[in-house]
């Protein structure tokens, strides 16, 4: 029954794309005629949601691109026909986006009251928890924070709180992010001490999303008030990790340095892996492998010390140091995956030779494949164009997985102009589902320049590209996903 329908979407697609893509006719759902618009084939994917494994991106793209022409009315609609209580909630935080932006509060009202009937999930508990990040972002923080005072659970209300201001971190927003939290800790302060774990994980999340918005002084303060070795030293250890990655080494490392002095005092088996994993990683990111080292013997699984190696391996061959660096891989068992990207990081200093050498040697093909993918994309940046489609071309003939570099690849070329070189590389590709992701992804990229008619040569050879994919589940995911880049080109002819 999917595949017949999915072969009459792709009938209607091939030949009726003049059908008015902003218009869906509830009539028509239920009347089961509903195929005949990407938002249509959008709510009949929802309902399968067994058969098919659909992430909620699949639908959820075709209602943002709706939105985006200003229909707020039909996906709206569409929402109580949606089976998946998260595609509800997501599609809502989209449509919310818009109608805040365009300062329509009353209908924003009617919206946040819609997402409290809504069933929560286990990514979003409480639905509008996302839509208070929505408006949020579009400048109505006032109201975002009012959704928020309509929480009871103060637990609750600190996770919307973090949400928000990791939506405003993203949009750039960081002074608004960090304004967001301010009356978090006042609620945590009001939180009974009986609340126990929820009052620490609260503690927890939002001194980590101070320090996320700049204000370490206050995530620091937060931090204070856990005592117990194992909390604080989680939290420490997260606020250490931002300041890494925010380029503060310095006090980072000091931080680190507390939280494994707090760590040395947890010695129950359930916890240790929780607390010693991110502290291990965190001195081996900063180049300390000794301390990483042992810290990773702490723990009995062996995987922490691999990966620990596995990275003093790739930082060896990056300083040239060849011969330390394969001896590090090598104290690993599986050590292909090591080598790969000890070949990687010499690809990086133009070693060229010595990095296809050196993958040549690794036997497992899925570590082998991705490893190829990006010597490939090291020549690229090097220019040296043939040589990296022949990399590729012995890639294919190999039949080697990449899982998913090579599109991650054809991607970047595409968002950087090169898009000459992003279609050829496409086209060398074995995966037919991979193809049409790529090739879509080089056609938007394409629509964006004067040459409009080339991108819809290539949207037609993904369209008969997916002719090929074989399996329901492939062949379903890559015409829903033609249908929203259709969206994007509006109506094509």
């Amino acid at each position: 029954m999917i595949k017949t329908k999915v072969i009459l979407l792709l009938l209607l697609l091939a030949v009726g794309c003049e059908t008015n893509l902003q218009r869906v006719e509830i009539d028509k759902w239920n009347e089961g005629n509903h195929l005949d618009t990407p938002l249509g084939f959008a709510m009949f994917l929802s309902q399968e949601p067994q058969g098919l494994n659909f992430r909620d991106s699949y639908v959820t793209n075709i209602v943002r691109l709706y939105v985006k022409t200003g229909n707020i009315e039909a996906p709206l609609a569409m929402i109580p026909f949606l089976k998946l209580s998260n595609d509800k909630i997501v599609c809502l935080s989209i449509i919310a986006a818009t109608v805040a932006k365009q300062r329509r509060f009353k209908k924003l009202d009617e919206i946040v009251e819609i997402a409290k009937s809504l069933k929560g999930t286990g990514y979003n508990p409480i639905p509008v928890i996302p839509i208070a990040a929505a408006i949020a972002v579009e400048g109505t923080l006032t109201r975002a924070l009012n959704v928020v005072s309509s929480i009871e659970d103060d637990c609750h209300k600190i996770k919307a709180l973090t949400k928000i201001s990791e939506a405003l971190l993203a949009a750039g927003e960081n002074k608004i992010a960090l304004a967001s939290l301010q009356q978090g800790p006042q609620i945590v302060k009001e939180m009974s001490d009986g609340g126990g774990i929820d009052k620490i994980q609260s503690c927890f999340a939002l001194s980590l999303a101070f320090c996320n918005a700049g204000g370490v002084d206050q995530a620091l303060l937060l931090a204070k008030q856990i005592h117990a070795p194992f909390d604080k030293s989680r939290v420490l250890t997260a606020i250490a990790r931002s300041l890494f990655e925010s380029g503060d080494r310095q006090q980072s490392l000091t931080l680190l340095t507390q939280s494994s002095k707090l760590a040395k005092h947890v010695n129950d088996d359930r916890f240790k892996s929780m607390v010693v994993r991110p502290i291990a990683f965190l001195f081996a990111d900063h180049g300390d492998f000794s301390q990483a080292l042992e810290f990773a013997a702490r723990l009995d699984d062996p995987s922490t010390r691999y990966e620990i190696l596995s990275r003093k391996a790739t930082a060896l061959a990056a300083m040239g140091e060849l011969e330390e660096a394969l001896k590090a891989a090598r104290a690993i068992p599986e050590s292909g995956n090591a080598v790969g990207q000890i070949a990687v990081a010499l690809a990086g200093k133009e070693e060229f030779t010595k990095a296809f050498d050196l993958v040549n040697t690794i036997e497992n093909k899925y570590e082998k494949g991705p490893a190829l993918v990006k010597i490939a994309s090291a020549l690229i940046e090097a220019e040296q164009f043939e040589q990296a489609l022949s990399a590729l071309d012995r890639l294919a003939a190999s039949d080697l997985p990449t899982f998913g570099e090579t599109r991650y690849l054809i991607s970047s070329l595409a968002e950087s102009g090169q898009l000459k070189l992003a279609h050829e590389i496409a086209s060398r590709t074995n995966d037919n589902l991979q193809k049409v992701r790529a090739l879509l992804v080089i056609a938007v990229a394409q629509a964006k320049t004067p040459d409009n008619e080339q991108a819809l040569q290539t949207l037609q050879q993904a369209m008969d590209t997916a002719n090929k994919l074989e399996d329901s589940h492939n062949t379903s995911a890559g015409w829903l996903k033609i249908a929203s880049v259709q969206l994007q080109f509006g109506q094509p002819k």
